[in-house]
């Protein structure tokens, strides 16, 4: 009987659930147009393969300069990779052999224009600087001060009452060696007897 009654709900059970499903949707009398399913394929960039601006017979080399002078700057510097779109071997060899021709003298370290007018600046700031010390109050540059030590006015002064003391100091020992000489030429004569020996 049990096992009975316990069908009796489940079936119950069944049927509430049919009741709960969502009707089934009418079909449409104006069904919508299928879309073809295409692929969108997008196109490929053009691989362009870069050109190698060295060339198979262009050897890498210090004395190659020819070369070396187009992976180099107007100011004489080594230009980087992005720059010249070589190959992290070729790069290497090219500052390698850039280096090379400067310690031998074949290409500048900086472009020679730009030299040359640091080198005019600095002898200007050099010429500047001696002409300051020169007109400082009671100085002179150390080159000059033998060659115009006499010339000077400001050391004129000095010159003369040095010359003045040098002479005064002379007369005077003069003097003094006159004096002494008649002083005891005039003892002689007054005591003969040391004269004579007795």
């Amino acid at each position: 009987m049990e096992k009975q009654t316990m069908d009796k709900s489940k079936q119950a059970f069944h049927k509430l659930k049919q009741a709960f499903r969502k009707p089934p949707t009418p079909k449409q009398a104006f069904p919508k147009p299928t879309k073809s399913k295409k692929f969108f394929r997008k196109h490929k960039q053009s691989f362009r393969k870069r050109s190698n601006p060295i060339g198979p017979r262009d050897p890498i080399f210090f004395g190659n300069l020819r070369l070396l002078f187009r992976f180099i700057s107007e100011q004489g510097k080594i230009l980087p990779r992005r720059v010249t779109r070589l190959t992290l071997k070729q790069q290497r060899k090219i500052t390698l052999s850039i280096k090379q021709a400067r310690i031998l003298a074949l290409l500048p370290f900086l472009n020679s224009e730009k030299n040359k007018v640091r080198k005019k600046q600095f002898k200007e700031n050099k010429v500047r600087k001696d002409n300051e010390r020169k007109f400082k109050k009671g100085k002179l540059a150390p080159w000059n001060r033998k060659n115009k030590s006499t010339k000077d006015p400001k050391n004129r002064g000095y010159t003369q009452d040095k010359n003045r003391r040098y002479t005064q100091d002379k007369n005077r020992r003069y003097t003094q060696d006159k004096n002494r000489g008649y002083t005891q030429d005039r003892k002689n004569e007054s005591n003969p007897s040391n004269s004579n020996g007795n």
